[in-house]
């Protein structure tokens, strides 16, 4: 059984061991890439894969075919609305996907996230740019579409559809519901070097008393109906779990860091 496992864990699905560049469409496993870093998986196999250094989402199908459904190679702009293969991202670094098979995307270079409907139309769920760049900001409890972030670097859904979004140079876990409606799902305290508390009630308070909400190493979400929010903290060198109050009690919810 372990020589069986070790047999798929080294199966190369995409790219060249040591080499990066542009990604052809067909096979996936002759195809280059550039720093991939985000991947999802559809309840049909589908592989979506974030390859931020040619700044598209390529999809790759349980028969191994590689198609780019976002952005443009090499092109490095602001997202508009529009057909998603003619529209731009900016260095995307984290990809989830829903059961209807809307892609979502993390897109920290434009302070966007966006959304890749089925059909292949491109939609900013979160965020704010011009046509100059991305405008950072904090976010804005309310229509996540009117609401500015800062650096989305991952995103991740629960059961329900809510979507939570890692957003590490406000300091924050936002999550935005199937209504498009966002609020602040964790507060993360303005340590950098320093592991972070069990509960989100506790960075609230902890972030008070620092002045701020500054973080340095929030890097990556993962959401359990049961148990939370996971945070990769990236320069403190841990995973943590956060388990507040009332979590549990339905699908949907999440850490309320004014709680």
């Amino acid at each position: 059984m372990l020589q069986e496992y070790d047999r798929v864990r080294e199966r190369i699905v995409a790219g060249v061991p040591g080499q990066s560049g542009v990604p052809v469409e067909g096979l996936a496993s002759e195809s280059l890439l550039n720093c991939p870093t985000g991947v999802a998986v559809d309840g049909s196999g589908n592989l979506y894969v974030a390859d931020s250094g040619n700044s598209v989402i390529e999809r790759i199908s349980p028969d191994g075919t590689l198609t780019v459904i976002a952005g443009r190679v090499g092109r490095f702009w602001p997202a508009r609305p529009g057909r998603a293969t003619k529209r731009y991202m900016n260095m995307p670094t984290g990809v989830a996907v829903n059961a209807k098979r809307y892609v979502y995307v993390a897109d920290p270079h434009n302070a966007q996230v966006e959304v890749v409907s089925p059909s292949g139309t491109l939609s900013v769920l979160a965020g704010q740019a011009n046509r100059h760049g991305a405008r950072p900001g904090f976010p804005t409890e309310g229509p996540a579409a009117q609401s500015a972030l800062a650096t989305p670097c991952a995103v991740a859904l629960d059961e329900a559809g809510y979507l939570y979004i890692a957003d590490p140079q406000n300091g924050v876990v936002e999550r935005v519901d199937p209504a498009g409606t966002l609020t602040i799902a964790a507060r993360i305290p303005g340590k950098w070097w320093s592991a972070m508390p069990d509960a989100a009630w506790d960075y609230e308070a902890a972030a008070e008393a620092e002045g701020g909400f500054q973080c340095g190493g929030l890097m990556g979400v993962a959401v359990d109906r049961a148990s939370g929010i996971y945070i990769a903290d990236f320069y403190n060198c841990v995973v943590v779990q956060l388990t507040p109050r009332g979590f549990g009690a339905g699908p949907g919810r999440a850490v309320d860091a004014t709680a």
